[in-house]
């Protein structure tokens, strides 16, 4: 297996949910919670906080740091530079991008993601089905270094997906499907409002009840079990990057 690097996306700011990124479940902030599940990981072989450096954000860089990883700090509004900073000293040819409102982000995922994109030699491997922030995307080390080159629209330096999933014609990308259990493209497990954190905090105190982790495969048995308690958030409206990478996730537009 190639060398592979984890790089987590992370600032405090947020249009709709400022400090969400340390929101607590049970006693864990969120990205407490990331950085423990992806360590779990057998094929990321080293994982970076990419953080802004802005004051606010020091907060985040000394959690990291409590938690053991390295951290990148860079332009709060360039993304893509930020991303292409933090893999920059590391030696790596495929990057894992996680993102800092996704407790639930799972090392099963990871490892099918980082197995699958080495197994096809793609440019970019995702898993469309799973819970919206559930998710992570595997991409090659050169399609990270071409899309920072290259990229200059303000939406591609921002969403580091877009440059290459809107050139289809350049970049191999690639879709596997999740595993059955986890296949619920209906749940929204990330963490954009206050009605999102205070979901996850009911599905942790109701699997707590039950003797069971807080973890993916646990939450997905969760909701088969008790779909009704994951509709308090069901009303609030996603924002994608770009319409392709919307129908793409949904499963339209497949190919």
């Amino acid at each position: 297996m190639s060398k592979t690097v984890t790089v987590i996306l992370a600032r405090m700011g947020s249009s709709r949910f400022p400090g969400k990124v340390v929101g607590e479940i049970a006693g864990r902030s969120v990205l407490e919670r990331i950085i423990r599940n992806l360590k779990r990981s057998v094929f990321s072989d080293s994982i970076i906080l990419a953080t802004t450096t802005l004051e606010e954000d020091d907060l985040l860089a000394a959690t990291a740091e409590k938690l053991g990883i390295a951290v990148h700090r860079g332009s709060d509004t360039d993304v893509l530079g930020r991303l292409r900073g933090a893999i920059d000293p590391v030696e790596a040819a495929a990057v894992v991008v996680a993102y800092g409102d996704n407790p639930l982000v799972s090392e099963e995922v990871v490892d099918l993601l980082i197995s699958f994109r080495e197994r096809e030699a793609l440019d970019l491997a995702f898993m469309p089905g799973l819970p919206l922030g559930a998710d992570a995307i595997v991409f090659s080390r050169a399609a990270i270094e071409t899309a920072a080159a290259e990229a200059r629209l303000e939406l591609e330096r921002e969403h580091v997906n877009a440059f290459v999933v809107e050139r289809p014609e350049r970049f191999r990308v690639g879709r596997l499907a999740p595993p059955l259990h986890l296949n619920h493209p209906e749940l929204r497990l990330t963490v954009d409002t206050e009605a999102d954190l205070d979901l996850l905090c009911e599905v942790e105190l109701e699997l707590d009840r039950r003797n069971r982790p807080f973890v993916l495969d646990e939450v997905c048995a969760l909701a088969d079990d008790m779909p009704e308690l994951f509709l308090a958030n069901a009303d609030v409206q996603q924002r994608y990057a770009t319409e392709s990478w919307r129908k793409s996730r949904s499963g339209e537009g497949a190919r």
